[in-house]
């Protein structure tokens, strides 16, 4: 995840904002003192809809991001439509407890 950061410019403390998660918490998961919680998982994968969750938990040294963004490419429609039931299924929740 910290290497996805750099790669997109984008500062670990602008991530937690924008994605209205803890500083502290994501420091934890940058720094392997803590696994990423489900939440934080959806939170990045929803911000970086090209990085494939496989490739971050791959202990293959192996391989690079440019196999894995490969891997994605072809399942992109796949995930767009998995992001897109888990964010219709969240409204649908929001709506049920607030009624």
């Amino acid at each position: 995840m910290k290497q996805v950061l750099k790669e997109k410019g984008l500062k670990q403390k602008e991530f937690a904002e924008q994605n209205e998660i803890s500083t502290i918490q994501l420091n934890k998961v940058l720094n392997d003192v803590r696994d990423p919680s489900f939440d934080l998982l959806m939170k990045f994968v929803h911000h970086f809809p090209d990085v494939d969750l496989n490739w971050l938990f791959d202990t293959d040294s192996s391989r690079s991001p440019e196999d894995h963004h490969k891997i994605i490419a072809t399942n992109k429609a796949a995930l767009r439509e998995i992001l897109k039931s888990l964010d219709d299924n969240s409204q649908k929740l929001k709506r049920i407890l607030t009624q």
